[in-house]
């Protein structure tokens, strides 16, 4: 009878896609270097390419900080949420201990999906063949396993994911060796928290979930929301009730993330309800935003779906005591918006997709956070890359 052969290596191979290129790589490196120094817009190539693309889930997606979901979905012992992060499935899991784990959502026999949706559960079965897993990931459970000789249950244990809980929100990164997220971030977690335009972390409460699928790719739903200068032409209702102008929309770059905030007008029409407090908007590289006023934190990310199209995803927090009316004035608000975004960034693909030569200046007073911060960390996240291969 053959023997079964353990894993060679402890090192975890590449989880996403196949493997890039060092000519693609150094290729694109030099073309956003020249794209950052010239204050340009990226080429077609960089939404259209699914070379560029499987570099970025490559580069990028395996080895940032990406918002999960909400805590409220696992907060007791023995239950667990399940979530794609750039077309990668991941188990979120509260084990029997408190401890919130994060991993790999496929079984290490077949790969088949371990998990759906959200639930409770003391084991997890692959229901494929029924390995079985507690839920610390360790492998338990394997139907004929005694006919194999040299099979060790240790070393088939659900594949580790860095795992991070920040008051009532979950974030992951694919990578199990990852920097902490309190040490990249402490300084955005300070901002938030001590802002006079944020309710308290700890009186926030989970309401809802808005996905909302764009034909776009990922980036353009970044960058549009990125800047304002937009904001007059394709929002009405935001034009209506905030400044808009060039010298209205703050913009700041911090080294991991960036900020946007806007004020409404002194004198705002009436019968726009949820349009009357300042909003800010803290991007954080790659796909996310937290946005806030004085009754909600909520985060929007934008999930790559293929080099050509992406989903809007906005998990709604609202301070507990505020209410319901005022809660569905202010998605309703949000909803406007967002479907504006979505039919831009949409019209903005068709243009890119056509392989028209497009890439024109960037306004730094109005779109500096695309230069400044959005392209720029894409130029870290690709040397890093480069120097390790």
């Amino acid at each position: 009878m053959p023997e079964t052969q353990p894993p060679t290596t402890a090192e975890r191979p590449p989880l996403i896609g196949p493997e890039v290129s060092e000519e693609v790589v150094a290729e694109l490196l030099d073309d956003i270097v020249e794209t950052i120094e010239n204050r340009r817009n990226l080429a077609s190539r960089w939404y259209t390419d699914p070379q560029v693309f499987d570099v970025e889930r490559s580069a990028i997606f395996t080895r940032a900080w990406l918002y999960a979901g909400a805590s409220a979905l696992v907060d007791m012992p023995g239950m667990y949420a399940t979530t794609e992060l750039a077309g990668v499935p991941v188990l979120i899991v509260r084990g029997e201990d408190g401890v919130l784990r994060a991993f790999l959502n496929v079984c290490r026999h077949r790969g088949c999906v371990l998990a759906q949706g959200v639930g409770t559960a003391s084991v997890l079965q692959c229901r494929y063949h029924a390995w079985t897993y507690d839920l610390t990931g360790a492998l338990k459970g394997v139907p004929r396993s005694n006919r194999e000789i040299g099979f060790r249950h240790e070393d088939y244990g659900l594949l580790e994911c860095s795992v991070a809980e920040w008051g009532p929100w979950i974030f992951v990164n694919l990578d199990p060796d990852a920097t902490a997220f309190t040490e990249q971030f402490g300084d955005l977690i300070d901002f938030v928290e001590t802002h006079p335009d944020a309710p308290a972390v700890s009186n926030l409460e989970y309401v809802s979930r808005q996905p909302a699928e764009a034909k776009a790719n990922w980036k353009l739903a970044m960058e549009n929301g990125m800047e304002c200068y937009h904001c007059a032409t394709v929002h009405p209702l935001i034009n209506k009730c905030y400044k808009t102008g060039p010298d209205d929309f703050k913009l700041v770059c911090h080294e991991r993330w960036a900020l946007a905030s806007i004020w409404p007008k002194e004198t705002i029409e009436s019968g726009v309800p949820g349009m009357t407090d300042p909003q800010h908007f803290a991007y954080v590289f790659p796909n996310y935003a937290l946005i806030f006023g004085p009754d909600y934190i909520w985060i929007q990310a934008m999930d790559p779906l293929g080099v050509d199209r992406c989903t809007y995803v906005t998990d709604f927090f609202f301070r507990k005591d505020l209410s319901e009316a005022a809660r569905k004035e202010l998605i309703d608000a949000n909803d406007i918006a967002l479907w504006e975004d979505i039919g831009i960034v949409s019209e903005v693909q068709v243009g890119h997709g056509a392989g028209l030569r497009v890439g024109g200046p960037l306004f730094l007073d109005s779109e500096v956070l695309i230069a400044n911060f959005h392209q720029s960390q894409i130029n870290n996240y690709l040397k890093k890359v480069n120097h390790a291969q």
